[in-house]
């Protein structure tokens, strides 16, 4: 996704001065792009907030980020070993030590929706993994391999729907989707701005049943002394290229141009800024416009 927005919004220069690089997990990014002088990120709402206010789990604020654009749900998937008999989210509150299950590395959207998932049923992840269970952190790709090999009886991730890694994981050893509760969804929501996703039975192999769960848009993000011009291109360029973003990533088939992050309290950026006001996307003063 990166890459090829990065390849359209180089179109509008001399040169490549936008370059897309593999970033270290969702809440992680936010601090690299504002101590290392790269231009442009891709977060989570509740990351980038928690960064600029400096709130757990960042130990400082970073007042200097700006937000550019909502880009694509990702859908949190939580499976189990059909043996387990597990039938919610709310049910891993339950296990014991005598099940594996795996989740992403520190600074990841999988650690963070797990920590959320249960403070939301009234458990710190610290103190629950001393009575639960064996808790492996790993990236995506071994994660999927120790499921695959049985290594994990409980697995999460957090992709775009359809995610064919995904698809194949299911293919080769099937799991149990864990709906989340409903009376969760608000709480959920209220605290980190999750937004409820229906996930239609059949989307995934064995899947024959309609799974409730929760998701978070990303959002490019910049920070504040990033010329404005290449803000502009970038968003630009993601507006403007939308059968291409779409062949780049199936998440953008349901992107909403005019669905805009102003839920997130950080404010935009300048270049995001006057693009918006040109499209007619944006008022003149919304509470969350880059401060003068």
């Amino acid at each position: 996704m990166g890459s090829g927005l990065a390849e359209k919004a180089n179109l509008s220069f001399d040169g490549h001065p936008i370059t897309a690089v593999p970033g270290a997990g969702g809440v992680s990014n936010p601090v690299r792009v504002s101590m290392t002088g790269m231009d442009l990120g891709i977060s989570y709402g509740p990351f980038l907030q928690e960064a600029y206010r400096g709130e757990p789990p960042f130990r400082e604020a970073y007042p200097q980020l700006r937000l550019v654009a909502k880009l694509i749900v990702n859908t949190l998937h939580l499976f189990a070993n059909p043996k387990l008999n597990l039938e919610t989210a709310a049910d891993i509150k339950t296990l014991d030590g005598s099940v594996r299950m795996g989740s992403g590395l520190p600074g990841s959207g999988e650690l963070f929706c797990l920590r959320a998932v249960l403070s939301v049923l009234g458990a710190d992840l610290e103190e629950w993994q001393v009575d639960g269970p064996v808790l492996r952190l790993a990236a995506t790709s071994q994660r999927f391999n120790d499921w695959k090999d049985g290594r994990l009886e409980v697995a999460m991730t957090f992709v775009n729907d359809p995610s064919p890694p995904l698809t194949e994981l299911m293919f080769t050893r099937p799991g149990r989707f864990l709906p989340m509760p409903e009376e969760l969804l608000p709480v959920l929501r209220q605290r980190w701005g999750f937004v409820e996703i229906l996930v239609p039975a059949g989307t995934y192999p064995n899947q024959e049943y309609e799974v409730r769960t929760v998701g978070l848009p990303s959002i490019l993000f910049t920070v504040k002394d990033v010329d404005e011009e290449i803000v502009y291109a970038a968003t630009k360029a993601l507006y403007e290229n939308q059968a291409y973003m779409r062949k780049v990533h199936p998440g953008f088939e349901h992107w909403e141009p005019a669905d805009l992050p102003t839920d997130v309290e950080v404010p935009f950026h300048a270049g995001a800024i006057q693009y918006y006001q040109e499209q007619g996307l944006m008022d003149i003063d919304p509470q969350n416009l880059e401060e003068n």
